[in-house]
């Protein structure tokens, strides 16, 4: 390059001048320098670039006047690259050295030549002397014929001769066995030389085969072609031989056959515009095949065999005689596109569902009547072009292709998006499907689908999420369908509000708006339906990674255990104060901006000295030093894709994390199963059998993973009501979704929606199995009918039915919302603020002093013992008679969320202050203190220990329902807060949850005199504690016993110290007896 310094002599004398900096040339990748001297009018390459130590490795003097170049370019030892085009070159003969030295044969680095249009007529022999050469440019030179001595650059890679006018290819050039590209445009070739067939690396022979044409080029001949009465070999054979060719570009070359096809690295083949009434069957063996072009030929048949063509991106097959489309093209699942245009085709196979990378299908000009459902999974596709065909009606699913974002466009030329014209389209009308806009057309199929849909029943909705995060004002914006926020803590949902909701379309649901707060999660487990459609619900304007559990895992968690296979969709709430922020955010944006401008702002007295100089530049210093200290902005990912991220994160890490302990566990299974092992003995074989049972449980829980359904919804119940419309509309879809929901769509009997109504008539709270078959005597359904019946009620929300446990599948709760008031009024987020003596129905139900009163709610808060004054006082609403007090005191036990003390014969306290009904949850007690006068560190007693360990989840309520249920075989009992002391009539109890890194552990340990008893009471806790794992279907955990150890010394036992147990599964009952409690 040139650099000139000029100086303008006006510029005042006692301002310092300074030249421009001249930039240092480009390096090489070797560190050589590249030089760009193109175009300036040289006559001759500089001699200063042509000295020894001058270390060049890349020179461009093209576009300048250069005849010859000088012998001293020998001294460019160094030189990798040349371009010498567009010069005037001198070579009158195939041995005139005038243009290009001999001496060009001493650049031993010359990989890269360039001597393109520069007039030669014949091809200067120094070229043929650098053996170099891996890349030699040759195009636009009338040499008219290439040389054999081009077989003497045997590392050439790359050769263009375009337009050079030679006919042909001499038979050396195989001697260029590294030649990978040879380009040929521009030249009549009239022969290749059989030889081309050695060359294994040739991947590009890029040339007009046309040419090859001539001999055919005539009507009669032509005519025979076309017929198919002479075949066409006009074509060099050599081209089908060479075996790394990767692009063959045969079309309009008057073909009606192939020979044997040797290309197997083949990518792409155009066939187009010939005369092939059938596929050549060596077609089918380039097995690299990603473009395959047939289009304007005379094909009658698709054939199956086109399937074996795996690695097909692109087949064209416009213009044919097409009729049938093979079902073998299933197969081909990588295609992209599929272009059968004009053609005869009545029907698409429903195969068509497994090309799921297929972005464009071009069926326009067919005879086809009717779209299979299967097109409408093909959600890549953004171009179906279905013009002039004779479809009546559109699928319905057609709204899946969400890829299809416009309709009747062109794109550069080419249609593009959704095309229906020219059919006799009925359904939908053309006021529908005459638009720009898919999005119109999808929403008249959507709700078409909607209302088509016969026997669709009421789905059962849970909405779930921490408190306060939206869930109750989603739910009055959907089922109210106007704006509502809630009120903050005093609207917060207590436990579970059901609310029934139907959409203009006529689907109905039933919502279960659960209690967010942490009290209530003890209850989840009653009201957990798999059948469900759960609305995960966090707040969007607080969502971070770090709120992710808190907000979504923790309840993924939950269903995992709880509802595997459960469908869930994650709801955004809230988004209009996340707008708020955002605009808060871009307000100090702007403010910030101003500041800096107004600090940066340039002096007024601005003299043009050296001092006003330095103080300009101090100026702009600061500014720069103020915009690069602060934090650049990095766009955070919007809440919607960070929830849906960190969601399958979260899912995909604990199956990694079961995939890891299934393995662990199928190599202890095989360490005791090895052949020609002895005999197993009585404890191997239990531990087989409970690893036997893990292994199934994980392989469980791995077939029956969450259904999220893509996407996180972002919605605002405020008056924007975002997203609302397009929630409901998937809501709608989910349902309808028969993959989700199969239960959904049902025909359901005439006389079973009369028996629903007269069991829900029934009065009273719940009815026993005996009322429930008495009420269906009179519809003449009976028990298995029935049974069916019941079922279906619960699956609408209008009953519930614990029909899976043992303890209350006998009754059937006709009127949800008396069982939810009930347990509402026990378990209150907010029962300390409500336990006021201020309200008088602790003064006038319970009868209690203002000092009787705080006694008996200290009393209880701390150790969720209740005493009957207090009880009639929380269920004062409910206004039960003494007679229903007693029912309700019987049943609630059986939810394992509580116990009852019978009250004794002869008091001994005050009925303030003698509990009745024990909540385990509210007990807060950590005084420990008397425990060591009942249990010791050192016992001479019989003692057995285990250990549950649930390494991944454990549900709160478990340790809670475990402390409900072994009331029924005690004497006597100690609770505290995680721990349990009891005692039976010689054996003691302790129990006890721990916290262990990410795993929950419980603990069970039994003294006695006789080992038999203890291990009796053991195998009754045992069972216990399986009796609330089986009702998790999703809960994994480990089982085992610790040998040898004291019972305060289990935390820090090794792995070696434990020994597997086998439980039975076996559940013992046993009358209860009086209790006396620690207080």
């Amino acid at each position: 390059m040139l650099y000139v310094w000029e100086c303008d002599t006006n510029i005042k004398d006692d301002k310092k001048i300074r030249p421009p900096s001249i930039p240092q040339p480009e390096l090489t990748a070797s560190g050589l320098k590249i030089i760009d001297w193109s175009g300036q009018g040289m006559t001759s390459i500089p001699f200063n670039l042509l000295n020894p130590k001058d270390t060049v490795g890349e020179l461009n003097v093209s576009s300048n006047n250069i005849r010859s170049v000088s012998t001293e370019i020998r001294n460019m030892k160094k030189l990798e690259k040349l371009d010498l085009s567009k010069n005037g070159i001198r070579c009158s003969s195939s041995t005139d050295f005038g243009g290009l030295p001999a001496e060009m044969s001493q650049l031993t680095c010359l990989t890269e030549l360039n001597i393109a249009e520069c007039n030669l007529p014949f091809i200067p022999p120094a070229i043929f002397r650098i053996s170099s050469l891996r890349v030699l440019n040759l195009s636009r030179n009338k040499v008219n014929i290439l040389l054999p001595e081009i077989g003497q650059l045997t590392k050439l890679v790359q050769l263009n001769l375009q337009q050079t006018n030679i006919t042909s290819l001499p038979p050396e050039i195989a001697q260029c066995l590294d030649l990978e590209e040879v380009y040929l445009w521009g030249n009549s070739i009239e022969t290749l030389p059989d030889t081309l067939s050695r060359l294994t690396k040739l991947r590009v022979l890029a040339l007009n085969y046309r040419s090859f044409c001539s001999v055919v080029n005539t009507p009669y001949m032509e005519g025979l072609l076309r017929k198919g009465q002479i075949k066409s070999e006009h074509i060099p054979a050599v081209v089908f031989e060479m075996a790394g060719l990767q692009v063959l570009d045969l079309e309009n070359t008057k073909l009606n056959s192939l020979p044997y096809m040797a290309n197997t690295n083949l990518e792409e083949l155009y066939l187009s515009k010939n005369f092939l009434q059938t596929i050549p069957d060596s077609i089918y063996n380039l097995q690299m095949l990603k473009i395959l072009d047939l289009s304007h030929n005379q094909l009658t048949e698709f054939h199956e065999d086109i399937g074996r063509l795996k690695s097909l991106k692109v087949l064209r097959m416009a213009c044919n005689k097409l009729d049938v489309i093979p079902r073998t093209i299933a197969n081909m699942e990588h295609l992209e596109e599929l272009n059968l245009a004009e053609n005869n085709i009545t029907i698409i196979p429903p195969e068509i569902r497994y090309l799921q990378a297929l972005k464009i299908l071009v069926l326009e000009q067919n005879s086809i009547i009717l779209l299979p459902d299967e097109l409408c999974e093909l959600t890549q596709l953004h171009t179906l072009d279905l013009t002039s065909n004779k479809i009546r009606t559109l699928p319905m699913e057609l709204h899946r292709l969400k890829g299809l974002t416009q309709a009747h466009v062109y794109h550069q030329m080419v249609k593009a998006g959704l095309w229906l014209y020219k059919n006799p389209l009925e359904q939908p009308p053309p006021e529908v499907w005459r638009t720009d806009k898919p999005e119109n057309i999808f929403k008249y199929l959507k709700k078409l689908v909607i209302i088509k849909t016969e026997n669709l029943q009421r789905q059962k909705i849970m909405l779930l999420g921490e408190s306060q995060c939206g869930k109750t004002s989603l739910a009055h914006v959907l089922s109210q369908r106007k704006p509502k926020l809630s009120d903050g803590v005093r609207e917060k949902t207590r436990i579970l509000k059901q609310t029934i909701w139907k959409t203009e379309n006529n689907v109905e649901f039933v919502m279960n708006d659960f209690g967010g707060d942490i009290v209530y999660r003890a209850l989840y487990k009653l009201f957990l339906d798999s059948k469900a459609l759960v609305l995960l619900v966090y707040n969007a304007a607080i969502f971070n990674e770090n709120r992710f559990y808190d907000a979504i895992g923790q309840w993924l968690d939950m269903l995992r255990a709880s509802c595997p296979g459960v469908v869930v969709k994650v709801i955004g709430a809230q988004v209009d104060l996340l707008h708020q922020q955002e605009d808060e955010d871009d307000l100090k944006t702007i403010v910030s901006e101003q500041e800096l401008k107004a600090l940066c702002a340039p002096s007024e007295d601005f003299e043009e000295d050296e001092e006003d100089d330095a103080l300009s530049i101090g100026h702009r210093s600061e500014m720069e030093s103020i915009r690069n200290t602060s934090t650049p902005a990095v766009p955070e990912k919007p809440h919607h894709e960070l929830a849906m991220d960190l969601t399958m994160q979260h899912l995909n890490k604990k199956d990694q994390e079961l995939q890891e302990e299934l393995k662990i566990l199928e190599s202890d299974i095989a360490s005791l199963e090895k052949p020609g092992q002895a005999e197993l003995t009585d404890m191997e074989e239990a531990i087989l059998k409970l690893l036997r049972i893990r292994q199934q449980k994980i392989k469980f829980i791995l077939q029956n993973p969450l259904k999220i359904i893509p996407g996180v919804a972002s919605v605002s119940s405020s008056n924007s009501m975002e997203g609302i419309v397009q929630l409901v509309d998937e809501l709608e879809h989910a349902t309808i979704n028969q993959q989700l929901f199969p239960h959904a769509q049902r025909h359901i009997p005439a006389h079973w929606k009369r028996l629903g109504a007269a069991i829900k008539q029934t009065k009273g709270p719940y009815l026993y199995w005996d009322d429930v078959q008495d009420v269906a005597d009179r519809y003449d359904v009976k028990e298995a009918e029935l049974k069916e019946c019941v079922r279906f009620m619960c699956d609408v929300g209008d009953i519930i039915w614990y029909e899976n446990d043992p303890g209350l599948s006998q009754i059937v709760f006709q009127k949800p919302k008396l069982l939810t008031d009930m347990m509402s009024s026990l378990y209150r987020h907010d029962m300390t603020e409500f336990l006021n003596y201020e309200n008088k129905v602790f003064m006038c139900k319970g009868r209690l002093n203002r000092e009787q009163f705080q006694e008996s709610t200290n009393h209880f808060l701390l150790t969720g013992e209740l005493a009957r004054p207090l009880l009639n006082s929380l269920w004062f609403h409910l206004k039960l008679s003494n007679e229903d007090t007693e029912e309700m005191l019987e049943l609630l036990p059986m939810f394992e969320i509580c116990y009852t003390i019978p009250e004794p014969d002869i008091p001994t306290s005050p009925i303030h202050n003698r509990p009745l009904l024990v909540l385990p949850w509210y007990n807060r007690d950590c005084d420990m203190s008397p425990l060591k006068e009942v249990w010791p560190a050192n016992s001479h007693s019989k003692e057995l220990a285990v250990v549950f360990t649930f390494p991944f989840h454990c549900p709160s309520a478990i340790f809670l329902n475990i402390s409900a249920q072994i009331h029924d075989f005690l004497d006597e009992r100690m609770d505290w807060q995680d721990h349990i002391y009891a005692s039976t009539e010689s054996e003691k109890l302790f129990l006890q949850q721990s916290h262990k890194e990410d795993a929950t552990v419980i603990t069970i340990l039994v003294r006695g005199p006789e080992f038999a008893a203890v291990q009796e009471l053991m195998e009754d806790m045992v069972d216990v504690v399986n009796s609330e794992i089986v009702k998790y279907p999703g809960l994994y955990w480990k089982v085992k016993i610790p040998m040898g150890a004291s019972s305060l010394q289990l935390a820090t036992l090794s792995a070696s110290d434990y020994v597997k147990l086998n439980s039975s599964g076996r559940r013992m009952s046993r009358p209860l007896k009086p209790l006396s409690s620690k207080n």
